[in-house]
């Protein structure tokens, strides 16, 4: 088969990366998707084909994204990332390495912000430890002139397109990775063409003498250009690694190199709400215009007003003639926007589950619960995932590099409360603010310490403002 043959695993996870990438992107992406997540009613077809027309393509233009998918994930991020990563005393003299962790000038924040949010988005993301060729180069002073050192490259699980594993001394472990990759090349007339390329990285390995694999020392890697069916090799290196230097970082492992996202259920609430606020979009732009209805009018009466509209007189010579705009009542409106409400909250519930303890037997939604169920969220053990994989590179960037065999320490946050119903908690507080058995400050500090502002929402301003417009309020008698 064909070095860019995905595996099996790889092809069934692609089928669900196809929503969450489209809503990712937003609503220029759901357009874009067209009828694959809005699909074409009756008479928005031409006539006799299965292309839609542009009664269709207007309803498409006209629906815009709520998305509930990104913003869960965007502010899931924007919790772990409120504090930047912090480096050890013991990495601290690589200060440029984490300054420029991928040779592309992203700091070690803004590459990791980009792993986490790929991977709540696919389950699994990857972090390839990779390093430029040092030919040509004598000695490692040398290397480390020249700026010959490793750095790390977010590779997303939908370009890891195939895999082999096998026992290695009865520990499962990945011996061979495929990696698609896409390169723009620009030509000297500006012209651009995309290049696939893919690279493979493996185990080195001997034959025994009865031509079984026996793994050595070191890993190998080749670049391999597809060119019109044909592959041709680029380039071939190694790494003085034991371990195929990519490293997984998983939100929901389902299997060995395998995952889905977390919110796969938000996800298709969001594709749900998206159809059917396209439909009810829809139905208002019917909903607006009124039909003209003519009753015992004469035929050329009828149709003249019908072409003025609602702003023209009629006159009729019929003694019995009538006419009329009828507008819609709008019943189906209303349980079109109830059904939207509905779905909207289901989504922000669904958005906030990694924040929610899974409390269990008669524990409460109190304060001391919501301090101590800490420990039991499903963010910070994404955070701590996300802390172990990039321990794990930074380790194997020393590994090539010749540099100090200690564990580098690098620490993600986790300092963040976990939210427990937080409905029932903020209806709570403004039953006892409307009690007065707490003061507005307490309510709106309340608040923010759950998770209802956002951390930038400066209570005392608040507080000035809202003691500024009860000075400014006027009594009339």
């Amino acid at each position: 088969m064909a070095i860019d043959t995905p595996t099996l695993a790889y092809t069934q996870m692609a089928v669900g990366w196809s929503l969450t990438d489209a809503l990712w992107g937003d609503t220029p992406a759901m357009r874009a998707a067209g009828t694959k997540y809005l699909p074409a009613r009756k008479g928005e077809f031409e006539e006799g084909t299965d292309k839609t027309n542009q009664a269709y393509k207007t309803r498409l233009n006209e629906t815009t994204l709520v998305n509930y998918f990104s913003q869960a994930i965007k502010g899931l991020s924007g919790k772990v990332f409120q504090k930047p990563v912090i480096i050890g005393e013991n990495v601290k003299a690589k200060a440029d390495w984490w300054s420029d962790i991928d040779f592309a000038g992203s700091n070690i924040d803004d590459f990791s912000m980009c792993v986490f949010e790929a991977g709540v988005r696919h389950g699994v993301t990857y972090i390839l430890v990779d390093a430029p060729s040092t030919e040509g180069s004598d000695n490692l002073a040398e290397q480390r002139k020249n700026n010959e050192r490793p750095y790390l490259t977010h590779v997303t699980a939908d370009q890891v397109i195939g895999w082999k594993t096998e026992r290695v001394k009865n520990v499962l472990t990945l011996t061979e990775v495929r990696i698609k990759e896409a390169h723009v090349v620009t030509d000297e007339h500006y012209n651009q063409t995309i290049v696939v390329k893919i690279r493979k990285i493996f185990k080195n390995f001997d034959l025994d003498a009865k031509g079984l694999k026996v793994f050595t020392s070191g890993c190998s890697w080749e670049i391999i250009r597809l060119n019109d069916g044909e592959e041709v090799p680029e380039s071939s290196g190694g790494f003085a690694v034991d371990e195929i230097p990519l490293i997984p970082f998983y939100t929901n492992r389902t299997g060995f190199m395998q995952a889905e996202t977390y919110f796969t259920t938000l996800a298709h609430l969001n594709l749900q709400h998206w159809q059917s606020s396209s439909y009810q979009r829809n139905i208002l732009n019917v909903a607006r215009v009124p039909r003209f209805s003519a009753f015992g009018l004469a035929e050329e009466e009828a149709a003249k007003y019908a072409k003025h509209g609602v702003s023209n007189g009629v006159f009729s010579t019929e003694k019995e003639g009538r006419a009329e705009w009828v507008e819609c009542k709008g019943a189906s409106i209303g349980h079109g926007e109830r059904d939207l409400e509905k779905t909207e909250e289901q989504m922000a519930l669904l958005a906030l589950d990694p924040q929610l303890k899974k409390a269990t037997g008669t524990q409460l939604a109190t304060v001391a619960n919501i301090e101590t169920s800490k420990a039991n969220s499903v963010l910070q053990k994404w955070a701590q995932s996300l802390q172990t994989a990039l321990i794990k590179s930074a380790s194997v960037m020393y590994q090539i590099a010749s540099e100090s065999n200690d564990s580098p320490q690098l620490t993600v946050n986790d300092e963040y409360q976990a939210i427990v119903n937080i409905e029932g908690r903020v209806k709570e507080l403004r039953e006892m603010k409307a009690a007065v058995e707490i003061s507005r400050f307490t309510f709106l500090t309340e608040l923010k310490r759950i998770a209802f502002y956002d951390d930038d929402f400066n209570i005392d301003v608040e507080m000035a403002r809202l003691k500024q417009e009860e000075s400014n309020t006027v009594v009339l008698e």
